[in-house]
């Protein structure tokens, strides 16, 4: 999986998606590509990297009103 899952993640990015939209859409992508279980991104890592993104200027996390 490696840094392809991370370059994926920024092609979801488009402001509408939720993060969760986003990391259905990783599995869905890493599942199709037939990457191996012992590959697949957890959920803690994947929001630890958009914190990291957000941390960098590039992304900014929002939180919307239930």
């Amino acid at each position: 999986y490696g840094n392809v899952g991370y370059y994926e993640a920024l092609n979801f990015i488009d402001g509408r998606n939720s993060l969760a939209d986003i990391f259905r859409a990783l599995e869905a992508e890493l599942w199709s590509e037939d990457y191996s279980p012992s590959h697949r991104l957890g959920y803690e890592e994947f929001l630890n990297f958009f914190r990291l993104l957000e941390d960098a200027g590039v992304a900014t996390l929002k939180t919307t009103p239930p």
